[in-house]
């Protein structure tokens, strides 16, 4: 390297460290230590530990992350290598929220648009693995569900093991003690919607999204239901259908790989579930959805949904998504009130509304530890990219869960068929265990 290219890097170095040390202390943060690529560090405002350690390693990528800051740019930051974390990644997140929000006086604008203006614009360096979602310009959603479906799940079914439970529920638990391990909260889960349902045996249930088949299979193996699993995933098609081999139970379970609006006729099921799937509708098909349960529910039929929402009270951050760009591409999150208004809308009458956001925040705590703590078994098996957008797609969650920015509601509708709806007098019967009995 040459004289001048070393005083180059030198002034870029500078300018750099200059505006992240003019950005932490315009936004006032507290408990953040910055560890810069030429070994320079200092901690923010606070006392004792800080709570998470940023460790810049490129003052190129500075600008491209802040320019014009978003969840997009600066998770593609992350991915990439631009920059690491040590200690709680969920505290990123608060930092995050108030650097989108950030509203600099004029001075402190003109400070900001200066320094990043002088670093040279140099795009991130994209490291091979896990790319982002194109899904195909068609006017068929069904076309793109089925893309992004595979887009997420396209991974050997050896990653969802090191970080799932036994049954690989991809879904949020039901934690009915604070001490309860994943597995039993998994499972947990699988029996309260059988409850809510009142599945019994030799009813006919159809499983929407049925994911890995766990819910599939608890329903005939426990309930002794006629269960139907429908998915859009080759992999969870072929695991599930091997479970339930395995299992001994192929009088009564079966899934099959194809799109749930294929299935032809009326009045074919007693009860219906819907855990995971809500997300993946677009907003001008809700009530189709809907439409749809009520077609093939016989009278005084049963559908349950579980599914992420958001908080009209809190709105999303501006800008671009990572979610949607490298997790869950074509997602949408409905407000409560939509998804309760669709189902009505088309006739279903609204029997019950549960929100487990606490929940939920549990179930991805588990998630993410035990992703971490298989960090090197994953990079191993994927790549160090594919694990990097997991472990940020799983603690951003977490985070906005906490927050109240999203919520995961269970909802619990029925198709009348009299006066008489045939649900339970009281919830009593929710909260017993039918598998301790």
């Amino acid at each position: 390297m040459t004289n001048s290219a070393t005083q180059s890097d030198r002034s870029v170095s500078k300018r750099a460290e200059k505006f992240l040390r003019l950005l932490t202390k315009a936004l006032a943060v507290s408990g953040v230590e910055i560890r810069l690529w030429n070994g320079t560090h200092w901690c923010t405002s606070g006392e004792g530990i800080p709570k998470v350690t940023l460790i810049f390693h490129d003052p190129y990528s500075v600008r491209q992350m802040f320019i014009d800051p978003d969840s997009l740019t600066l998770g593609e930051a992350y991915i990439n290598g631009a920059f690491d974390v040590e200690g709680n990644m969920k505290e990123v997140f608060a930092l995050a929220d108030s650097l989108t929000y950030f509203n600099p006086s004029l001075y402190q604008k003109s400070q900001v648009i200066h320094y990043l203006r002088a670093i040279p614009q140099r795009p991130l360096s994209q490291k091979e693995g896990w790319n982002s979602a194109t899904l195909s310009d068609v006017q068929e959603s069904r076309e793109q569900v089925r893309q992004a479906i595979n887009f997420h799940y396209n991974l050997p079914i050896e990653f969802w093991r090191l970080w799932l439970d036994q049954s690989l529920t991809y879904s949020c638990a039901y934690f009915r003690s604070p001490e309860s391990s994943l597995d039993t909260a998994q499972e947990d889960k699988l029996d309260y919607i059988c409850r809510k349902l009142d599945l019994r045996p030799g009813e006919t249930f159809l499983d929407m999204g049925c994911g890995w088949g766990s819910l599939t299979i608890h329903a005939a193996k426990h309930y002794g239901a006629q269960a139907l699993g429908v998915t859009l995933s080759s992999k969870q098609a072929d695991f599930a259908s091997e479970k339930i081999h395995e299992f001994g139970l192929q009088n009564n379970a079966s899934v099959k790989l194809c799109d749930v609006r294929d299935i032809k006729g009326e009045c074919l099921f007693n009860k219906i579930s819907s855990v995971g799937m809500l997300e993946h509708v677009p907003q001008s098909e809700l009530q189709e959805y809907f439409s749809l349960s009520h077609r093939l529910l016989k009278p005084n039929g049963v559908f349950f949904s579980q599914g992420i929402t958001r908080n009209p009270t809190l709105p999303m951050r501006p800008g671009k998504e990572f979610l949607a760009t490298y997790v869950f591409p074509g997602h949408y999150l409905g407000t409560i009130g939509e998804i309760l208004n669709a189902g009505e809308q088309v006739g279903m009458e609204v029997r019950d509304v549960e929100n487990l956001r606490e929940h939920y925040v549990a179930t991805l705590n588990h998630w993410h530890h035990r992703l971490e703590s298989q960090r090197s078994s994953i990079e191993l098996l994927t790549n160090p990219k594919t694990f990097r957008v997991f472990q940020l797609y799983l603690a951003g969650t977490a985070y906005e869960m906490y927050k109240g920015r999203v919520h995961v509601y269970q909802s619990l509708f029925i198709k009348p068929g009299g006066n008489i709806s045939g649900s339970p007098q009281t919830r009593k019967p929710w909260y017993v265990d039918s598998m301790d009995e």
